[in-house]
């Protein structure tokens, strides 16, 4: 769609040649829809049955046959004597759409730079600072070229660290004036460290945002700015709903068949909205999904079967009619498309 820039008649005056050219060459057409459809269904299969892998990138080994596909309309419209002026028009249009649609494929890159300079430039070494940076992102690129981690630093991008280990961390830098947050969205531990650093008492006295990674200082001054206050926004900046709780908030099973988590929400708009709450393990492994309405004030759902260890509740909100997700927002940062709400920890004691 991006790259047509919405034009798909240009597409489908093509496949007319290509419908003409399978009257004689039916196997063109075979080959080529077996390639558009088996790629992306041998990829929904492995993901349905063996593990869950897809993403919509994976299916770009299937744009050949959609080039095959237009090459073979057009030389079909060129043995006509009309096809050998409308052929040529027809890829030309292609071509200008294409690239009058350039700034929709290709937008401005998320300005890492400034929002790792500016960290580096306002934070003193003595003053901790915590980060998940995987080893190709941007950030960790700009980080050493600015020296950020320089001084009292913690990486936790190694493995995926659990609530008890962030909140001993964060509890060892409890008489620190100022704690430095460089993290994605993304994942439960950052949403965890946020949850322990508020615990203590702090505020936001800096924040920024590049695409997924957010820069935060917690400050335990009285100069501090403000709490962290998440709330979900729709695409014209109105408020959808607020958060009211504390991300990532421990929420112990007690041995029955059912968990409920509750769904601590403030809503400013109510019609033609929706919840949905995904509980997940590992990297993202979807365990059980819950869907409900405001009217709803908690979640339940059964874990009588889960093994025991640490899941996330990630709470995400629609809107019913377009079924668009509304966009978290901490201020006027951007926090992804859903909150982890909870962390519910299932223990051998209870599971089962």
């Amino acid at each position: 769609l991006v790259i047509t820039g919405g034009r798909w008649w240009l597409y489908g005056i093509a496949l007319a040649g290509v419908i003409i050219a399978s009257r004689d060459n039916w196997r063109y057409l075979l080959l080529i829809l077996l390639w558009l459809l088996i790629t992306p269904l041998v990829l929904l299969a492995v993901n349905a049955t063996v593990m869950p892998v897809y993403q919509v990138r994976y299916v770009l080994g299937a744009f050949p046959a959609v080039a095959v596909m237009l090459a073979v309309g057009l030389a079909t419209m060129h043995r006509f004597p009309i096809g050998r002026w409308i052929a040529p028009l027809l890829v030309a249009g292609i071509v200008l759409v294409q690239i009058s649609g350039y700034g929709a494929m290709f937008p401005d890159k998320p300005d890492y730079q400034t929002a790792v300079a500016t960290v580096a430039e306002q934070r003193n070494p003595l003053e901790p600072i915590i980060t998940d940076m995987a080893h190709r992102d941007p950030v960790r690129y700009y980080s050493e070229q600015t020296n950020l981690t320089d001084g009292i630093a913690v990486d936790l991008s190694w493995r995926d660290h659990t609530p008890d280990e962030i909140d001993a961390l964060v509890d060892g830098f409890a008489s620190a004036e100022h704690v430095w947050l460089v993290q994605p969205v993304n994942v439960p531990k950052t949403w965890r460290t946020v949850t322990a650093l508020q615990t203590q008492g702090r505020s936001v006295t800096h924040r920024a945002n590049a695409q997924n990674m957010v820069f935060y200082r917690f400050s335990s001054s009285s100069a501090a700015e403000s709490p962290l206050e998440f709330r979900y926004e729709d695409g014209q900046e109105n408020t959808v709903a607020t958060f009211i709780g504390q991300p990532a908030t421990t929420l112990a099973r007690d041995g029955s068949s059912d968990i409920c988590v509750p769904l601590e929400m403030n809503f400013t708009r109510t019609e033609n909205t929706s919840i949905s709450l995904t509980v997940v393990r590992g990297f993202n492994e979807v365990i059980t999904q819950w869907n409900g309405t405001p009217d709803d004030t908690e979640a339940c759902f059964s874990v009588a079967d889960a093994e025991p260890g640490d899941y996330y509740a990630y709470m995400t909100l629609y809107d019913t009619t377009t079924e668009a997700r509304f966009a978290v927002m901490e201020h006027d940062v951007w926090w992804g498309w859903w909150i982890v709400s909870h962390h519910i920890a299932i223990t051998a004691d209870t599971a089962g």
